[in-house]
């Protein structure tokens, strides 16, 4: 009897170029999570107009 192979546990294709740094990939961390508090911000500077 063949022993079965999940799909997950195959190689995929190979991606071209170099593997992304961790320094990197550190920065775009770092640049989203600032990113993402844009909508506090324009809260924040809402409510400070008004004091």
């Amino acid at each position: 009897m063949e022993k079965a192979v999940h799909s997950s546990t195959t190689s995929g294709p190979t991606v071209p170029g170099e593997p992304t740094k961790t320094g990197t990939s550190i920065i775009d961390t770092a640049a989203s999570a600032v990113q993402s508090f844009a909508p506090v911000n324009q809260i924040h500077q809402h409510l400070c107009a008004f004091s």
